[in-house]
């Protein structure tokens, strides 16, 4: 009999164990995927500022 509540008790952690490891995982890919994001957007906001700045120049030197 103890040996059977203890195997559910073992069973039982393991179960929560699974959801726990599944929970941090989500949130480990969740957060590297949040970082690609913001390097994307940087990289980006960069592109934008180089285009605007050579455009700029070029305008400027035309005059």
């Amino acid at each position: 009999m103890i040996f059977a509540v203890q195997a559910g008790a073992t069973q039982r952690n393991e179960g929560r164990q699974k959801i726990k490891n599944r929970y941090e995982y989500k949130e480990r890919n969740h957060s590297i995927y949040q970082k690609q994001t913001r390097a994307k957007e940087s990289n980006l906001g960069l592109t934008q500022r180089f285009v605007f700045a050579t455009n700029f120049h070029e305008l400027t030197r035309m005059n």
